[in-house]
């Protein structure tokens, strides 16, 4: 589906940066219902991970090998290990501090704030840079609307995970600024070009982020897991790319 630029850049401003601001809703759903739906949303998030993403990667191999200030005589797995490795330092930060929080009492977090402040920050870079290449594929690549699907369902379990963490935190100020980090994003891809070789390096950055908060959170666990909307979701999903 083509979709006008300004259109796009419209539509993802109000789409993505409103997932922050009502992620906390999720909770007044019934746990079985809570349930389904991140199992869902985390089915349409792996398969993107294994069905578009993975051989996106493949393909921009060959831009970060020329054109670009380092050659990476193809390796984007280098960059995409770089992601991962930014974004689990930030989980090895806050694993010492984890704790059970309990849905119906918004207990206040014991994570130090300057650990809680630095994850909160990497998230929303991560935030930023999804919005910033979902306006960007609009512009230049096929299946924009489903990028933008998969990526606001990402970010919304995603978002549901960290609100999880720092419940308090989360809802009196992390979710504002995830909100106006993400319409930055947003913005700055609907006006501020950036070469082939550039986007090929984001896409290549956030996908070892997409990967690893893929496994962490998308895949549900035990105690929220049901099997058939997660596979629904990702068959669902993986369908909807193959006929594109």
């Amino acid at each position: 589906m083509r979709v006008a630029p300004l259109t796009a850049a419209l539509l993802s401003l109000i789409v993505l940066p409103a997932i922050p601001l009502l992620v906390g809703r999720l909770r007044r759903l019934p746990e079985r219902a809570r349930g389904v739906a991140l199992s869902l949303a985390g089915g349409v998030g792996v398969a993107y991970v294994f069905v578009d993403l993975l051989p996106q990667l493949a393909e921009q191999r060959y831009v970060l090998a020329v054109g670009g200030p380092i050659a990476f005589e193809g390796k984007t797995s280098v960059l995409a290990l770089l992601g991962i490795l930014v974004f689990m330092l930030a989980e090895q930060l806050v694993s010492p501090h984890h704790e059970t929080v309990m849905e119906n009492h918004e207990n206040r977090s014991t994570i130090p704030l300057a650990v809680y402040s630095l994850h909160a920050l990497v998230f929303g870079v991560y935030s930023g840079l999804i919005g910033y290449l979902v306006v960007e594929r609009f512009q230049n690549g096929p299946g924009a609307v489903l990028f933008l699907i998969a990526m606001s369902l990402h970010l919304l379990v995603s978002d549901a995970g960290l609100r999880r963490l720092h419940p308090r935190r989360y809802s009196r100020v992390t979710r504002w600024g995830l909100a106006l980090i993400t319409a930055t994003g947003v913005l700055l891809g609907a006006t501020q070009a950036v070469s082939a070789w550039g986007v090929a390096a984001l896409t290549a950055f956030l996908a070892g982020g997409i990967i690893l908060n893929t496994l962490k959170e998308e895949v549900p666990g035990a105690e929220e897991r049901n099997f058939v909307a997660f596979s629904l979701g990702a068959i669902g999903y993986a369908l909807l790319l193959l006929a594109t």
